[in-house]
């Protein structure tokens, strides 16, 4: 008895599986190549994080990240101005803009630049470069909201 097999990859691996009958090619007993379903919908909801003033797509939850054991940071800065900010792993609807500078970094090993909306050019926040080129955003809570 010989069986069909389907090739489906994924992630550069193969996987075999057995075709139903239903789906074999009538014609001729061959291996069938079949790509994955474009049709089927991704389930995973993406919800966007956006700038609170202009509504602009700032980043995603999928890009929350954990920076010395924490998402989220109160600091405040040499003017005495209070910020809670939460920790990204990108912001690409951010535009970092000025110098980098070590002066007054809130995480230790890190220089900072400042991040603005693309949109509206709001100050949103701080991009973070360590000397081993590790990079994320720290990004004012009240300045965002979320796209639900």
């Amino acid at each position: 008895m010989r069986c069909n097999f389907d090739i489906y990859p994924e992630n550069q691996h193969h996987f075999f599986f057995r075709i139903p009958s239903e789906k074999r090619d009538k014609n001729n007993s061959k291996i069938i190549f079949m790509e994955k379903d474009q049709n089927k919908k991704n389930t995973f909801k993406k919800e966007f994080v956006l700038c609170r003033a202009c509504k602009h797509k700032i980043t995603t939850h999928q890009e929350i990240i954990s920076v010395n054991g924490s998402h989220q940071h109160t600091f405040a800065n040499p003017n005495g101005v209070i910020f809670d900010i939460g920790c990204y792993k990108t912001a690409p609807g951010c535009i970092n803009t000025g110098p980098f500078t070590d002066e007054f970094s809130w995480f230790k090993g890190y220089m900072w630049r400042v991040s603005i909306c693309a949109s509206c050019l709001a100050h949103l926040g701080w991009l973070f470069l360590s000397a081993k080129n590790d990079l994320f955003s720290g990004l004012i809570i009240d300045r965002l909201i979320d796209s639900n």
